[in-house]
């Protein structure tokens, strides 16, 4: 009889942890939607107020006579701004996900920004209301940077709250939600396949490849002959590497380490490897040694932006669902390249790859390649 009520005792317990679990996970959702539907709200008076001071400064600036009143200006502006965030929201950019370094901030800056003009100039046009160039200009530097002070102040707001309700010192926060982890992502995976992303995605490569390749001719030549002065050996290093499908393809950097280091090997983690030159240590630093992979990139076997290439020996020893990386075309830069986990290696930090593979736009190659120039400029 004991063990009878020890076993039922012991099974209600279980149940009202599950359902103490359950009512946790249900607040925190309504109070995840509360924060959502929040958040847009706040986008569309942001987005509203950025296009109406965005089309208003240059004219005060240069004390130019409004063809159209200021409340006309100031309706377009919102339902602007509310229309912009109501797409944004349908498409569920505006749904909050994991990624490193406020990545979905950018990207949901630039997203709004880009609509919020189109949705200006479109209701301007209807409204016989000429657009002047300066002010289309005022709108893409300021609403962006609107939009993302504000996110970074809600946020602070919106998490202090949270952890004050919660009464817990924890440091995860409410407006990071949960990590994604690779377990938790849908196998397989399902990405952007669509011909006009695939396109426009390869266009914007070319365009970029292709003119930093000419403006980048001057560095290119001063790195080579730094690199020539200070260490025996070629000014570049090229090596084999796995692209998309498990293509090989050789890849070109600058050179960094010394020439009789080994050439397939575990890439240096620290900058105190005794493989790295005198040179190659600022080269790494600021990224330099990358540059010279627009080559590739124009060339097509790799793109600005998706998962590193990694090289054929450590390729050989993927599972299957690692191999999933290699659905997308490499590419220089990327969200994994961007974190605290570059250090380590690739293979062990999947879901990074995974998580662009499954989320990638347009937007949000835009917001990476806007994020490695603030890094690259830190010389991190």
């Amino acid at each position: 009889m004991a063990a009878s009520e020890h076993f039922t005792s012991t099974i209600s317990a279980g149940d009202r942890t599950a359902s103490r679990n359950d009512s946790i996970s249900t607040r925190y959702y309504r109070l995840n939607q509360k924060y959502l539907f929040l958040e847009a709200s706040i986008d569309a008076l942001t987005c509203s107020l950025g296009v109406l001071i965005g089309s208003l400064l240059p004219k005060a600036i240069f004390s130019s006579r409004r063809s159209i009143s200021l409340g006309t200006i100031a309706a377009i502006s919102l339902v602007s701004g509310l229309l912009s965030t109501s797409i944004s929201w349908r498409a569920n950019a505006c749904q909050r996900s994991w990624n490193p370094l406020r990545i979905h901030n950018t990207e949901l800056a630039l997203r709004l920004t880009v609509q919020s003009i189109l949705f200006f100039g479109v209701f301007s046009y209807l409204a016989s209301m000429t657009i002047d160039l300066e002010s289309l200009i005022v709108i893409l530097i300021l609403l962006p940077v609107l939009l993302i002070n504000q996110k970074l102040i809600l946020d602070f707001l919106l998490n202090e709250i949270y952890l004050s309700k919660r009464h817990t010192s924890s440091k995860q926060s409410f407006s990071d939600g949960p990590h994604v982890k690779v377990q938790e992502l849908s196998y397989p995976l399902t990405f952007n396949t669509s011909r006009l992303h695939v396109a426009l995605k390869r266009l914007i490569d070319l365009f970029i490849s292709f003119v930093l390749l000419l403006s980048l001719l001057p560095l290119f030549l001063l790195i080579s002959l730094i690199i020539w002065i200070d260490s025996t050996g070629p000014i570049f290093f090229v090596q084999k590497r796995v692209g998309k499908k498990g293509k090989i393809f050789h890849i070109y950097k600058f050179r960094s380490m010394y020439y009789d280091s080994p050439h397939y090997d575990l890439s240096p983690i620290k900058p105190s490897d005794c493989r790295i030159t005198r040179i190659g240590r600022l080269l790494r630093k600021t990224s330099f040694d990358e540059l010279p992979q627009l080559i590739n990139v124009l060339l097509g076997e790799m793109s600005l932006v998706g998962p590193r290439p990694e090289m054929p020996f450590i390729v050989d020893g993927y599972t299957h669902h690692h191999r999933q990386r290699l659905l997308v075309t490499p590419g220089i830069t990327g969200l994994w390249q961007l974190s605290a986990d570059r250090t380590a290696p690739i293979h062990k930090n999947l879901h990074y790859d995974f998580h662009y593979i499954q989320n990638q736009t347009f937007f949000m190659d835009l917001a990476i390649l806007i994020h490695t120039l603030f890094f690259a400029a830190r010389g991190v």
